[in-house]
């Protein structure tokens, strides 16, 4: 009939973890096999997996190199000078990108032409220096001497570039990975 004791043994949170009744220790044995195989895939999921991604990265300073970039001054200038020459005295290694100055004679077609060399792989990364740079930034020096402390406020509040970037570089993408998703 109506056993007491078995009506306690039903009830929630009656039973410990290390209670000896075999309802406890097979419910024990499992959650422990489920415990114990969960970290042994996650472990190997671990190791399989970023195993190959630390490989990838092991030594990738050695599978970059030999990567050529020009340097084409089509300004002539100190700007363009000092750039080439910033460039030529790079601290960094040079085991990775060998810059080399080009002439702007052998681009007649100016930009276009560097471009063009970029996307036919004739160079890896091209630096060009704009033409006119140098009488550029001497004509913003000398509108700069110019300024008066009366219309300084009128400059900042109409052309706040001018004063905080006078140069600048851009970078120019020419094969944007425009695909329609």
């Amino acid at each position: 009939m109506f056993d007491p004791e078995s009506k306690r043994a039903d009830r929630p949170f009656t039973h410990g973890l290390l209670d000896r009744d075999a309802g406890t220790r097979a419910a024990l044995k499992s959650y422990f096999k489920i415990i114990l195989l969960s970290t042994v895939l996650i472990s190997l999921t671990i190791w399989a997996v970023l195993g190959i991604y630390w490989g990838a990265n092991w030594r990738v300073y050695q599978g970059i190199h030999n990567m050529n970039g020009w340097i084409v001054d089509f300004d002539g200038g100190l700007i363009g000078s000092t750039v080439t020459q910033a460039y030529l005295n790079a601290t960094g290694s040079q085991e990775q990108v060998s810059w080399a100055v080009v002439s702007p004679n052998n681009f007649p077609n100016g930009e276009s032409g560097v471009i063009d060399a970029v996307l036919n792989e004739r160079c890896w990364v091209a630096v060009m220096q704009q033409p006119m740079a140098q009488a550029m930034a001497v004509f913003a020096l000398e509108q700069a001497r110019r300024l008066s402390p009366s219309n300084t406020s009128t400059l900042l509040g109409s052309a706040p570039e001018l004063i905080l970037q006078p140069l600048n570089y851009t970078i120019e993408n020419i094969r944007p990975f425009d695909v329609q998703v």
